[in-house]
């Protein structure tokens, strides 16, 4: 089976992916590149690996320069895409992996491409980025057409190592129904087949600032990987001892309130910021089944913020001008005992003149 899972816009977006495949540069990724004759590379260098894809003749965006230049406009760089064998768990990834890097360097014998094998599940599968613009500067684009040849060339590969595969078109599949059961017959609504979970920063993101977060990865019906992100999710995760191969589903059951304080230099006021953060709950098959009943949209709660602090602002304001009024009154109060302070010198003075000339009369009546 061959599906395209996801694309890359900008040389970050390539990174960040390859960090995932590579599981965070612990998994050798094997690099083909056109421009050197089709030599076979073998990397765990983030940087080493991604700088294949800027050959000179045609260098992937990055992200800023999307964003200041406004002739340059997101495109598919980088397509992603998974190789895997159904029905068939004894196959070696190797031999996975051989299938697959044939199957592309014969459809596109131009364009570099990379691939890291993960063998850690149920379904050991092989990851395969591959790069749209050739060595020789033209574009390609797979249409439906062209994925379907792809899955016909992989399973004649994969035949030709003497195993059993067959590509079903749509019509084949409904012919053969009754006689190839659906693996996803007899498992309940909304349940999807755990493929992986561990820790890892927000998105696979390579920012220092991003937080650490919690991931569990599973594959849809229709075959996408999609992976939700949250930290209530490895409480769940080892609560009920999921793993690998069960088939579970995880919803949004909850809301937990947060409070915070945040203080606003501009208009020096207090807020209470209340964010409402989702709470999962799962049901397992075989392990833990309930009947969840998952929030909706309008039921789920938005931030709300609220001004603190009119009371304790109000409050300050009568302190300070009691404060004021206090030092007014002591000002006055010391004016007032400087005044009398002044005015008893001067009746001392006064008064003494006084003895003074009464004494100079006696002297002169004398």
């Amino acid at each position: 089976m061959i599906k395209i899972t996801g694309s890359d816009k900008n040389f970050n977006q390539l990174k960040n992916h390859i960090k995932y495949i590579s599981r965070d540069e612990s998994l050798d990724v094997f690099i083909n590149d056109p421009s050197s004759g089709g030599d076979i590379f073998c990397s765990k260098n983030l940087d080493e690996t991604a700088a294949f894809f800027q050959d000179g003749i045609y260098n992937i965006p990055s992200k800023k320069d999307i964003e200041e230049d406004q002739n340059l406009k997101e495109k598919n760089e980088v397509l992603h895409m998974v190789f895997s064998m159904k029905g068939e768990n004894n196959i070696p990834v190797d031999d996975i992996k051989n299938a697959a890097m044939k199957t592309i360097k014969e459809k596109f014998p131009n364009n570099l491409f990379i691939l890291a094998i993960h063998n850690d599940t149920d379904n050991p599968h092989c990851h395969l980025d591959l790069k749209t613009v050739d060595c020789n500067g033209n574009r390609i684009k797979i249409a439906p057409v062209d994925l379907d040849d792809l899955r016909n060339e992989f399973a004649k590969n994969l035949t030709e190592l003497g195993y059993k595969a067959t590509n079903f078109s749509r019509k084949q599949k409904e012919f053969a129904r009754d006689k190839y059961p659906d693996p996803w017959d007899g498992h309940k609504p909304h349940h999807y087949k755990i493929t992986g979970y561990g820790k890892a920063k927000y998105n696979f993101s390579l920012e220092e600032h991003v937080e650490e977060s919690y991931y569990v990865k599973f594959e849809t019906r229709k075959g996408k990987e999609t992976i939700l992100w949250g930290k209530h999710l490895e409480k769940l995760m080892e609560q009920y001892n999921i793993t690998n191969g069960d088939w579970a589903r995880f919803t949004v059951t909850d809301q937990e309130a947060v409070v915070k304080k945040i203080y606003d230099k501009k208009t020096k006021q207090w807020y209470e910021k209340t964010v409402y953060k989702n709470v999962w709950d799962c049901s397992v098959e075989g392990k833990r089944e309930v009947e969840l009943k998952p929030l909706s949209e309008s039921e789920k709660k938005k931030s709300e913020y609220k001004i603190l602090g009119e009371e304790k602002s109000q409050a300050s304001n009568i302190t300070l001008q009691s404060q004021t009024i206090n030092k007014r009154q002591n000002k006055n109060g010391v004016s007032k005992a400087r005044a009398l302070q002044n005015t008893q010198k001067t009746d001392k003075i006064q008064s003494s003149d006084s003895k003074e000339t009464a004494v100079k009369k006696h002297d002169f009546q004398r």
